[in-house]
């Protein structure tokens, strides 16, 4: 059985390592990045205090920042849920639409499949996404008067990735000997039976370093064109793309989860490239990598959707390093799925759920940069 500190030490670490080092990097080499604000502490679990020391020497997303400016948020894609005593789901939402302009009005969650039960019971069938053909402030204020019908509504906010670097070199990936990786590496290498999900631009299936710790779904036979094991997505076989809607094409926009995959799970000892944060060894194989894109050749989108589908699949931990473009916004439905991931994700590696990681942001400021300032996120930044 996996110990929880390794549990933990494949939560922090894999995710935040990827900015200490300067060099650059494909699949597994780290991005040079300024330091960003720390972490607010009171976010950190009680359990951290197992970590060990090297944990705390992380650093967050290096950022293509794009500033929404006020008059963006007025165009943006609305979210909202409706209250759990409402009998009749369909007639409020044609009430809320008729009322606030809405168009496109569709469920954040498709149906759960045989995990449809356990997405009933958190409420994820009561999120709705939707557009509008007038000023989105004015039908925000129109769904947030409805109290009786509407528990939450907000603007869902841009999102972006981090910069993109490009070393192979492992004697260049500092990182891993400022937070002394080798003696992490004596204590485990990483699990197979430990799967982590990478939310993310999706992989290069065919990068020479990436190739073995990957992730399989059992139950779906790949590429017929049927939901095999009826969980709501066909040929998930490796993962899916949300923001492209494919179960059979990974890779989205750019190499990005092609990086943060090999920062996690490069193959270690392989002779290849560069070495895995867990990425196991000569005789064994590292983390097993669930591919979840929701930055897409065709759009972005689909986090919750991620996250929801990370936890019915058995991830026990959920690696972000993306966030919104300004501070102070968030989208509810993203952070109930970060609720829903934690509760009842872990695979059964964990106890208690899973664990979700986020990058901190790489403003240098003290504001709240969500999805990683929810306090259901386990958030890394930068330290001298």
């Amino acid at each position: 059985h996996v110990h929880i500190m390794e549990i933990f030490f494949y939560a922090a670490v894999v995710h935040a390592v990827m900015h200490l080092a300067r060099g650059s990097m494909s699949a597994g080499q780290t991005a040079p990045c300024s330091h960003a604000a720390s972490p607010c502490p009171q976010r950190v679990r009680t359990a951290t205090a197992r970590i060990p020391r090297c944990l705390w020497l992380v650093v967050s997303l290096c950022t293509r920042q794009a500033e929404a400016s006020k008059d963006e948020v007025l165009t943006k894609e609305i979210v909202f849920k409706l209250q759990e005593s409402i009998s009749g789901p369909e007639e409020a939402v044609h009430q809320l639409s008729t009322e606030a302009s809405l168009v496109g009005v569709k469920r954040v969650h498709g149906h759960g499949g045989r995990f449809e039960e356990r997405h009933l019971q958190h409420g994820l069938h009561l999120w709705y996404t939707a557009k509008t053909s007038g000023l989105t402030s004015s039908a925000l204020k129109i769904l947030q008067s409805h109290t009786s019908l509407v528990s939450t509504a907000a603007v869902v906010p841009a999102a972006r990735l981090a910069a993109v670097p490009d070393d192979p070199r492992y004697s260049e990936q500092r990182h891993h000997q400022a937070l002394e990786m080798e003696s992490a590496w004596a204590i485990t290498g990483g699990a197979a039976n430990v799967v982590v999900a990478i939310i993310d631009t999706g992989v290069d299936m065919n990068h020479p370093d990436l190739r073995r710790n990957q992730w399989i779904n059992a139950g779906e036979v790949c590429g017929n064109g049927i939901d095999d094991d009826n969980n709501g997505y066909v040929d998930d076989c490796r993962g899916y793309n949300f923001a492209d809607g494919t179960g059979t094409s990974l890779e989205g926009d750019g190499n990005h989860g092609s990086h943060c995959a090999g920062i996690v799970g490069a193959d270690t000892g392989n002779g290849v490239g560069v070495a895995g944060t867990a990425g196991g060894s000569k005789s064994s194989a590292g983390v097993s990598l669930m591919h979840l894109t929701v930055f897409g050749n065709t759009g972005t989108g689909g986090f919750a959707k991620a996250l929801v589908y990370a936890a019915d699949m058995g991830a026990a931990v959920a690696s972000n390093s993306w966030g919104y473009t300004s501070p102070g916004v968030s989208d509810p439905s993203v952070l109930d799925a970060i609720d829903y991931f934690n509760a009842d994700g872990g695979g059964g590696r964990t106890a208690g759920g899973g664990l979700t990681v986020f990058a901190a942001g790489n403003d240098a400021s003290d504001d709240q940069w969500y999805p990683a300032y929810y306090e259901g996120a386990i958030a890394v930044a930068a330290v001298d």
